[in-house]
């Protein structure tokens, strides 16, 4: 404990001194509402929720190159509409060449203590965050604006190869201390264009678990169901409704976090569903087992790829794994519509591995620029970090 306190102590000094040297020196430009020319691009400090919604089709056409649904504008939208979020919350920065738009951080401000920071706009749904950008150059533009705001910035799940981390990381560095570190996993299935290959694609012992899980769910309650939806807009409501009730029967009821308990998530999980069932991009499964609702799966579809956003199942099917059924189920709907690719919600989990999936890393990174908010930024954060190792 004597040591953790010691390098927090030199690291608070260390900040103190650079933030002393940075007042001698130039102050750095400001993004501006108000767009000024660097390099060729122009940057612009998008803060409030109309002039967002005015993007959308550019941010879209950027956006539908990475075959992402959590690129899009309506994905921030939604982010946005959940928090209730007014001007001067957002602090999100784009960039255009020639009028196209090129980049973009979708970030807010967020308090931390006594100080400012910003974080992702999509921080609270717990996905990896992502930065959209057209080439090397612009992300490193991108990063070079950012850093220009002089604030703290934090993003905990940072979904972006090691090369364009480090390529953001070093506009960043200029100007700020800088943390990064690999945090978390998630997973990706390239699905076969024919059924046949992906039951072939999963291993055999793998395959005779899928058979005994079936097997237990037909002989406990007979009739097995698996239904796809894909819903028109008025119907939106009514299959949330059903999807809400199931997830609310499993443990997510009980710890508070289905979403039946969970006003922000309903609202944006609703926001969602709408915004992309109006583009007929909103896909659901359902499990019934015995002509009860067991499981279900919301999920987002956008080039071929299908992202889930939202599953669950009730607790009294637990026995012959109605998740595990449904995903697979789901998979066998995915291939028949010619979707591609399939993201699994959230982080890799053991469960995943009955299918041969990819593996993606995120990394944390904050920067801590040499100012007094960014001095107790990472005052707070190097506390923070401290507190978890003594409660270990």
């Amino acid at each position: 404990m004597q040591q953790d306190g010691s390098s927090l102590s030199r690291y608070a000094s260390r900040l103190r001194q650079c933030a002393s040297e940075e007042q001698h020196k130039k102050p750095p430009a400001r993004v501006e509402a108000v767009a000024a020319q660097t390099s060729g691009y122009t940057t612009e400090l998008v803060n409030s929720p109309e002039r967002f919604v005015e993007l959308s089709a550019d941010w879209d056409a950027l956006a539908s190159q990475q075959r992402d649904a959590l690129m899009l504008h309506g994905w921030y939208r939604a982010a946005m509409e959940a928090q209730e979020l007014t001007t001067g919350d957002l602090a999100i920065v784009i960039l255009r060449k020639a009028d196209r738009l090129v980049a973009a951080a979708p970030l807010q401000r967020a308090k931390a203590g006594l100080f400012e920071r910003l974080v992702p706009v999509d921080a609270f749904a717990g996905e990896p965050d992502r930065l959209l950008f057209e080439d090397e150059v612009a992300l490193q533009q991108l990063g070079a604006a950012c850093a220009s705001l002089g604030k703290p910035i934090l993003i905990r799940r940072l979904d972006l190869p090691q090369t364009a981390t480090n390529l953001f990381a070093k506009s960043l560095r200029s100007r700020a201390f800088l943390k990064m570190q690999q945090r978390h996993s998630s997973n990706v299935l390239h699905l076969p264009s024919r059924l046949d290959e992906l039951e072939a694609s999963v291993s055999a012992s793998r395959r005779r678990t899928l058979r005994r899980k079936y097997k237990a769910a037909r002989q406990s309650y007979g009739q097995l169901d698996a239904q796809l939806l894909v819903p028109e807009p008025a119907a939106v409501d009514q299959h949330l409704a059903r999807f809400a009730a199931i997830e609310h029967a499993s443990w997510k009821g009980q710890q508070g976090t289905s979403l039946l308990s969970d006003p922000r998530m309903r609202r944006f999980v609703s926001s969602l569903a709408h915004e992309f069932a109006a583009s007929g991009k909103l896909a659901m499964t359902f499990l019934t087992l015995g002509g009860r609702d067991a499981a279900g799966k919301l999920m987002l579809s956008v080039g071929g790829c299908w992202n889930e956003i939202k599953i669950g199942y009730d607790e009294q099917f637990a026995s012959c794994s109605p998740g595990i059924i449904l995903t697979h189920e789901t998979m066998r709907h995915a291939i028949a519509q010619g979707i591609s690719t399939y993201r699994f919600l959230g982080l890799a989990e053991d469960w995943q591995a009955h299918w041969p999936t990819r593996n993606g890393e995120d990394r944390l990174l904050a920067s801590y620029p040499f100012t007094q908010a960014g001095i107790a930024a990472g005052v707070l954060d190097g506390w923070r970090a401290m507190r978890r190792i003594v409660t270990r």
